[in-house]
């Protein structure tokens, strides 16, 4: 895991010397990303720059940018590639020779025998950029799902590019370049709650680069191509799935257990983030198989068993004997806290989640670890959350409407009869207005909004009437969504930001896009079934973990209670930040309508705290980057 910046210059003009010295700016900003080795360099039209955090071949042989034997490839490389061992065999097959154990040197040579294509035999977590001095370009490629972060700046003259766009912001401010905010995407931001997965950031002229990419830069411009087409590579598995004559359970359960096997891949210590929910304690027991012992951390608060699940925790714990350590989290300094996680996102986030993830890193980080496994991404394909079960009987009604009863019932002898009569109320006036158009008006998050902000919201990306029909059930469609436009997007970045703000690689076996083909492959009924979230996986994790873990009813979801925060001591500095006449977003949040929400808060008559906290975000990320 690394730091990885870069400057191009069109028009084969070499980087002046202010784009050399905005580039250590770029590096400097993004050292805690990787602070035990640092490169520079200039290499035709291109400038580039690393942190390094050292994980795999700790010695000078990692060093970056690295070289190609005769100095035509240049590489900086932020992720991991955990097929490695794999590829380095094949390639020494065919004649190359390494000089180093990492798999840095993998992309290099993989590059030189295959060209960019390369990516498509990678299993990892990647963002990468190569420049190939026989026609003076530069490659960038990301991931298949985006877990590597990585930002353009892009105008006639030149390309920068960094892992955190706040490297870019410092490129921007050391050239006399202005920096401004993104009006539309805060209003998108207090409508919707969506920041991730649109090409815009909050920052104008900054950009996403999109997941499963290759760009290509050259003199006379840049050519983008996506070398990963899930719906197609699910079509394919799908086809083999259906002539099996045995259920896919074992298939799911060898995948999960390939997953995490690479993903154990490391020369320096590592352990799982473990929260006692299924996705975390699945990790703790399918990497004991593979490990001696599994350090595992967990944190908890002290407001009520709402917001600790220490008790599920311990269950896996004991049955793994894994080396545990919990730490009780109490928020004495919220604010000052809240500042410098904002400052570390680079954006504000949907929810306070990232309050316990930001706590777990530091744990993680005290106890000696380099390296973390956690649970990400297995409620978006596998279909964990509540809000999925209405979403299912949606599609039930399209497609097998005498299922849609039983389902019905089946949900609420799992989850309870009025969850159940709410999704079952949801699903159908989800069928009575599928033809309506969305509207901001639609959103009473908007009501934040001043008059002159409003119209700037696009609610479109969060409309589940306009998402895309591209597999058969309409779960799947949801979940793929979801995936890579809404919700898994966000999550990825705040991942990536909290762990690598304690120079942490955190790595998300469950995305392994070999087990991510898989479970698009299987259909909605593998999701959820007989009113069970996650039913394939849980199918898949029997005999593994204790049924009480496998076929727990409750869903926690790393809770947070700001709620009670923003009614107590604890949390009156960050409301005194949101009533007071002069702070930056004045001009953005309409006072009457921050106030009416803070009260109602205050007094329990409504749960505003999410209202109240994309507020109070957008308000410490224009601080913490000086913006009007």
């Amino acid at each position: 895991m690394c730091g990885i910046a870069g400057v191009y210059r069109f028009h084969r003009r070499p980087p002046s010397p202010e784009d050399v010295a905005a580039l250590a700016a770029m590096a400097a900003v993004q050292q805690h990303r990787g602070p035990d080795d640092s490169g520079q360099g200039i290499f035709g039209s291109c400038a580039l720059a690393c942190q390094r955090l050292s994980i795999l071949d700790l010695s000078p042989l990692g060093h970056m940018p690295m070289r190609s034997d005769d100095g035509r490839l240049a590489l900086l490389h932020n992720g991991e590639i955990y097929n490695y061992v794999e590829l380095r065999d094949e390639l020494r097959s065919l004649g190359h020779v390494f000089r180093s154990d990492g798999d840095t040197e993998v992309i290099l040579r993989a590059y030189e025998q295959w060209g960019a294509a390369c990516v498509e035999r990678f299993v990892g977590m990647w963002a990468f950029a190569l420049h190939d001095r026989a026609d003076d370009s530069l490659l960038l490629s990301r991931d298949r799902l985006g877990i590597k972060p990585l930002y353009l700046h892009h105008t006639p003259e030149r390309l920068v590019f960094a892992s955190e766009i706040k490297a870019l912001v410092a490129y921007l401010r050391a050239t006399g370049e202005p920096v401004r905010a993104n009006p539309g995407s805060i209003a998108t931001y207090a409508a919707t709650g969506l920041v991730d997965g649109l090409e815009d950031t909050f920052f104008e002229g900054i950009r996403r680069f999109p997941a499963a990419s290759n760009l290509r830069i050259t003199a006379d411009g840049v050519r983008t191509n996506a070398y990963w087409d899930l719906p197609s590579r699910a079509a394919t598995l799908r086809t083999n799935l259906n002539g099996a004559h045995r259920p896919p359970w074992p298939a799911l359960r060898q995948a999960l257990d390939e997953a995490v096997r690479v993903h154990l891949r490391s020369d320096v210590p590592l352990g799982v983030c473990l929260s006692g929910g299924l996705d975390s304690s699945a990790i703790v027991g399918l990497a004991s198989a593979h490990a001696e012992q599994v350090k595992t951390f967990t944190i908890y608060f002290d407001d009520g068993p709402d917001f600790d699940e220490r008790q599920h925790a311990h269950t896996v714990i004991d049955r793994f004997r894994a080396e545990a350590s919990e730490r009780c989290v109490s928020p004495t300094d919220l604010l000052g806290e809240l500042k410098r996680i904002v400052w570390h996102l680079d954006e504000p986030s949907l929810a306070l989640g990232v309050y316990p993830q930001w706590h777990v890193m530091s744990l993680a980080r005290d106890r000696g670890v380099k390296v973390v496994l956690d649970g990400q991404g297995g409620d978006e394909v596998f279909a964990g959350y509540t809000n999925y079960a209405p979403q299912h009987l949606y599609g039930l009604l399209g497609s097998q409407p005498m299922r849609f009863p039983l389902e019905a019932l089946a949900l609420g002898r799992v989850q309870g009869w009025p969850q159940a009569q709410s999704a079952a109320r949801s699903a159908v006036a989800m069928r009575l207005r599928r033809a309506a158009r969305p509207s901001v008006e639609d959103k009473p998050d908007a009501a934040l909004l001043t008059p002159e902000l409003r119209p700037l919201a696009d609610v479109s990306h969060d409309e589940w009437r306009l998402w895309p029909r591209v597999f058969d059930g309409w779960l799947s469609n949801v979940l793929y969504w979801e995936l890579t436009r809404t919700r898994l997007p966000a999550l990825l970045r705040y991942e990536d930001r909290l762990s690598m703000a304690f120079s942490i690689e955190s790595r998300v076996p469950l995305l392994d896009h070999r087990l991510v083909e898989l479970a698009f492959a299987l259909p909605d009924d593998a999701k959820r079934h007989a009113g069970w979230s996650k039913y394939g996986l849980r199918r898949a994790l029997e005999g593994l973990l204790p049924p009480s873990i496998v076929w727990r009813r409750d869903k926690k979801g790393f809770p947070t209670p700001v709620g009670n925060w923003f009614r107590d001591r604890r949390g009156a500095a960050a409301l005194q930040v949101l009533r007071d006449p002069s702070r930056r977003t004045r001009h953005l949040f309409a006072q009457p309508a921050l106030d009416a929400f803070i009260d109602e808060h205050v007094a329990g008559r409504a749960d505003r705290s999410w209202q109240l906290w994309r507020a109070l975000s957008t308000e410490l990320w224009l601080d913490a980057f000086q913006l009007a």
